[in-house]
C-alpha cells in the first residue's frame, strides 16, 4: 500500500498525459499535495554543483513507507478529476505490486518525486542521487529503497545504480484500465528496488556531493594497519588454551564486529532484555539504529583476536568519545516504539541518579557502547584484557576517565580487577519501579565503574 500518491518517480510527460497542467485547480492542488507529502516525515537528497554557487543540479525527494494506507484520507481532500485520475493510476499499478509486503519488517524508502536540472541532464547525476539511497537507508536502518519509475531515462539510472526490476505493469494495460492516454513512455512502468545491507553505515563517496537536509558526506575511513595493545593467553570452556590479542578496530573487521555486536550482543543485553525490544520487529530496527549511531567508522573500538594470521574475533569492546552537548532528550525525539521507549526511561533513569560527564573537568569522557565475548570463551580473562586496553585508547585520545554501568556481577569483579572503581551504584529493583520494567538474572545492584588515566 502507498502512503501518499507519489510513490511513483513522475515525469513531466506522465502529469501532462493526465492533464494536471491544462488545469488550474489540478495543478494548486498538485502543488498542495507535493506540500503535504515534503511536510510529513519527508526526506531528501539533493545534488549541488561544489563551487560555492550551490546551484542546484538535481534533487530526490523521498518518504517512510510504513505500509499504511492514508489513500482514502487523502483523497477526501482532492476535488479536481485529473489528481483523482493520478490516484487512480497509482492503485492500479500497486495491484502489481504491493511495496510493503516487499520489504523488511514493512518499512521502505519510497521516492517522491526525483528531478534533474535540465542543463546538467546527461553526466549521470539521477544515478548517483539513487546510489545515495543507500546511505540514508543505513542511516535509517531500512533495507529496501524503491519506486515506480515511469520513465525510460529514470529506469536506466535505476539499473544503472544498482536497483532491481521486482514488478511492471504494460502502460498501455495501465491506460486501459485508468482510461488515460500515455504518451512518450516506455513500454512498462517498472517497480524497481535496491536492497540495502544496513549493518553496514558507510557509503562509498558518490561523484556529487549530496545533501539530506544538511550536508552528508561518507564517513571518514578507518586505518587497516593493526595495532597490538596486548597479548595473553584464554581458556575456552572445552579447557583448550588459546593464544590471543587485544587490538584496534581496522578496516577488515569492520563490517564483522558490527554485525556481532547489532546482533550477538544486543540479544543478550540486559537492558534491551528487559524493555522487551526482541518482542518488537520495530522496536529492533529502532535500536538498532540507535546503536549503530556509536558504532561508525572513525569510533574508537578494541577487538580480541586469536592471534593467528586468521585472526578469529572472540570478542570486542565499542567505545565513544561523550561529550557535554550529548543529551539522551535528543535521541528521544528519533524514536517512537514503546520498547524503544522504554528502554530510554531506563537510560534516563541512570543518568539522573549518576552522571559522568557532571564530573569531569575537561568534559570528554570514553563511553561504553558494548562488550561482547565469544560464549565459547571463559569470558573473564577477554573482559579483563578489553578493560585493560581502554587505558591506550585514553592515552591516544587524551581523554583522562573510562567508565560505564556494569549491569552483571561477573562484569562488576572483572571490572574492579582491572583497577576499575564503583563512583555509583543503583539496586536494579529501583531502577525497575522507576523505569517501569522488571529485571531478571541480575545482581543486586548496577554499578557505574570507572578509571581515571593520566594523559
Amino acid at each position: 500500500m502507498v502512503c501518499i500518491p507519489t510513490a511513483l518517480e513522475v515525469s513531466s510527460s506522465d502529469l501532462s498525459s493526465i492533464g494536471i497542467f491544462k488545469s488550474c485547480k489540478a495543478t494548486e492542488e498538485m502543488s498542495k499535495m507535493y506540500r503535504m507529502m515534503y511536510e510529513r516525515n519527508a526526506r531528501a537528497l539533493v545534488c549541488c554543483v561544489d563551487d560555492g554557487t550551490e546551484e542546484i543540479a538535481g534533487c530526490n525527494m523521498l518518504y517512510i513507507d510504513e505500509g499504511k494506507d492514508n489513500m482514502a484520507e487523502i483523497t477526501k481532500q482532492i476535488q479536481s478529476p485529473e489528481i483523482l485520475t493520478l490516484f487512480r493510476i497509482v492503485k492500479e499499478a500497486e495491484m502489481y505490486n504491493k511495496t510493503s509486503d516487499r520489504t523488511d519488517k514493512k518499512v521502505l524508502l519510497n521516492g517522491g518525486g526525483l528531478y534533474v536540472n535540465p542543463k546538467f541532464r546527461g553526466c549521470g547525476i539521477a544515478t548517483q542521487i539513487l546510489k545515495a539511497r543507500e546511505y540514508l537507508c543505513k542511516e535509517l536502518q531500512i533495507s529496501e529503497t524503491g519506486a515506480w519509475f515511469s520513465g525510460l531515462g529514470s529506469q536506466r539510472a535505476a539499473q544503472k545504480a544498482g536497483y532491481e526490476v521486482m514488478s511492471e505493469v504494460p502502460y498501455v494495460e495501465l491506460g486501459e484500465k485508468t482510461g488515460v492516454e500515455f504518451v512518450d513512455v516506455p513500454e512498462y512502468c517498472k517497480f524497481m528496488v535496491l536492497k540495502v545491507n544496513i549493518i553496514s553505515r558507510h557509503l562509498n563517496g558518490a561523484a556529487f556531493r549530496v545533501n539530506n537536509q544538511s550536508r552528508c558526506r561518507p564517513e571518514p575511513t578507518m586505518s587497516n594497519s593493526t595495532k597490538v595493545y596486548s597479548k595473553f593467553e584464554a581458556v575456552k570452556k572445552n579447557g583448550e588454551r588459546i593464544k590471543l590479542r587485544i587490538q584496534n578496530l581496522t578496516e577488515n573487521l569492520y563490517e564483522e564486529v558490527v554485525e556481532v555486536m547489532l546482533s550477538k550482543y544486543l540479544e543478550k543485553e540486559v537492558f534491551v532484555r528487559a524493555a522487551g525490544i526482541f518482542n518488537n520487529p520495530n522496536a529492533v530496527t529502532e535500536t538498532r539504529a540507535l546503536y549503530n549511531m556509536f558504532y561508525g567508522r572513525g569510533s574508537p573500538a578494541l577487538v580480541c583476536c586469536v592471534d593467528d594470521e586468521n585472526g578469529e574475533i572472540v570478542g570486542c569492546n565499542m567505545l565513544y568519545k561523550e561529550e557535554n552537548e550529548v543529551k539522551i532528550e535528543d535521541l528521544v525525539k528519533q524514536v517512537k516504539e514503546p520498547e524503544t521507549l522504554t528502554l530510554f526511561r531506563i537510560f534516563e533513569v541512570l543518568e539522573t541518579h549518576y552522571r559522568a560527564m557532571d564530573q569531569m573537568k575537561n568534559k570528554v569522557f570514553l563511553g561504553d557502547a558494548g562488550l561482547y565475548v565469544n560464549p565459547d570463551f571463559n569470558a573473564c580473562e577477554i573482559v579483563r584484557e578489553l578493560l585493560k586496553a581502554r587505558k591506550s585508547v585514553c592515552e591516544e585520545t587524551k581523554i583522562s576517565a573510562t567508565g560505564s554501568w556494569f549491569t552483571a556481577l561477573e562484569l562488576q569483579k572483572t571490572a574492579e580487577e582491572a583497577g576499575y572503581r564503583t563512583v555509583s551504584e543503583l539496586p536494579y529493583d529501583e531502577l525497575g519501579r522507576k523505569s517501569g520494567v522488571v529485571f531478571t538474572d541480575v545482581p543486586k545492584s548496577c554499578k557505574f565503574m570507572m578509571k581515571n588515566i593520566d594523559v
